[in-house]
């Protein structure tokens, strides 16, 4: 296989600048609830939510040492092959099995994808020596990724309107798009071994290690599990309940979602303006401090406050994620850098999965609203510390190459 050269770095940097958004044109993004209740229970909902993600955690470490030792572009195909036919079962699906299978498809693509995407944009560019240019692009990627969510829900909403099952094929249709670009990625070459058996024990064991292998990386773990906690616990399990909570009706939720994700592009789209200012390591604090502020004081709020501390929750995730993968790959050795990646994402959905059946109960027993502010306290507790020691752990500011 040749050597990546420059065309290639900028071949893979379009490609990815194209397929993200495309994959993450989620149409039932603001209805998805709406549909499953077609046919489902909340707890069946949160049943099923909840094997998805015990699925993608299950497969994180494997799919992160294939992806190191037989390639990114083929585990992201595969992925890319699984998510369609699981958008075509959810299409179908007319009862708790199909939708549990559909789900499971997808989660298996998030996991081979979440350690072999952005390891294949930075090993490309790293091979290059252009690897500056990683956060420029995951930030313009990630403010298209939301535009496109944006667009989606509003979509999304149209569709259900004339058929409750549209959106699903319609996230089909856009995936599929994304399989077929993802097939020109050029693979890179830097620190890659082949296959077998004991080198992919070896690249799990040690891709684990990695991650806990000085202090700052550590740090950067640790911070990092804890903000994604919080972060996705809304996406998997908060959002629309708080929505509803608030008082947004269904007919409503398709301009609030458009609106919040609106939000959240703006925020990525100036990240790296932002980011070159900060030159003490600031953000990290923000980004704890943010997450906190919009789940604590969701309690209690009326419909404009809600509204508010939604767009507060969305904004927050504009950087959380992208600045968490700066800060990822800035750390860690390309030699193990999907696997630790996927190491990280392993913990986080094994938190989030644990949690599942906690925020179920909490909500039944005392309210969405109370359930999130507990969630907020205790995340800002574990996460705003870890921070402050990240923020003085960095020998020099982590966007210097910015």
């Amino acid at each position: 296989m040749p050597k990546v050269n420059k065309s290639n770095y900028k071949k893979n940097s379009l490609i990815y600048l194209l397929e993200n958004p495309l994959d993450w044109f989620f149409v039932p993004v603001a209805v998805w609830v709406l549909i499953w209740r077609q046919y489902l229970s909340f707890g069946q909902i949160a049943t099923i939510t909840g094997i998805g993600l015990t699925v993608e955690l299950l497969l994180e470490l494997p799919s992160g040492a294939f992806a190191d030792l037989l390639g990114r572009k083929v585990t992201i195909i595969l992925g890319r092959v699984i998510k369609v036919i699981g958008y075509l079962i959810l299409f179908i699906a007319r009862n708790y099995w199909l939708f549990l299978i559909g789900w499971i498809f997808y989660q298996i693509n998030e996991a081979f994808y979440s350690g072999s995407g952005d390891a294949l944009l930075y090993d490309s560019l790293k091979e290059n020596k252009k690897e500056e240019k990683f956060t420029d692009i995951r930030s313009k990627t990630f403010t298209y990724c939301t535009l496109g969510l944006a667009t989606a829900s509003l979509i999304g909403s149209v569709l259900f309107n004339i058929n409750h099952t549209l959106p699903y094929l319609f996230a089909a249709i856009t995936s599929t798009a994304s399989f077929f670009l993802v097939l020109f990625y050029e693979e890179p070459l830097l620190d890659t071994e082949k296959f077998n058996l004991k080198t992919y024990t070896k690249q799990n064991i040690e891709g684990f290690k990695h991650i806990f292998s000085t202090n700052t990386l550590k740090l950067v773990t640790l911070f990092s599990i804890s903000v994604l906690v919080v972060s996705f616990s809304g996406t998997w399990y908060f959002h629309q309940q708080l929505a509803s909570s608030y008082g947004f009706q269904a007919s409503m939720l398709g301009i609030l979602f458009f609106t919040l994700y609106i939000v959240r592009a703006v925020s990525s789209s100036y990240l790296r303006k932002f980011l070159k200012q900060d030159k003490q390591n600031n953000f990290p604090i923000l980004i704890a401090l943010g997450l906190a502020f919009s789940y604590i004081f969701s309690i209690g709020a009326n419909i404009i406050r809600g509204g508010i501390m939604l767009g507060v929750k969305f904004l927050t995730d504009g950087i959380t994620w992208p600045v968490t993968s700066i800060i990822q790959n800035k750390f860690i050795e390309s030699k193990y850098r999907a696997t630790a990646l996927s190491a990280i994402s392993l913990l986080t959905n094994i938190m989030l999965a644990l949690a599942g059946p906690l925020f179920g109960w909490g909500i039944e027993n005392f309210g969405v609203r109370t359930t999130v502010c507990i969630v907020g306290v205790l995340g800002g507790l574990v996460s705003i510390p870890i921070a402050i020691k990240l923020k003085t752990a960095f020998n020099t500011p982590y966007t210097a190459s910015l």
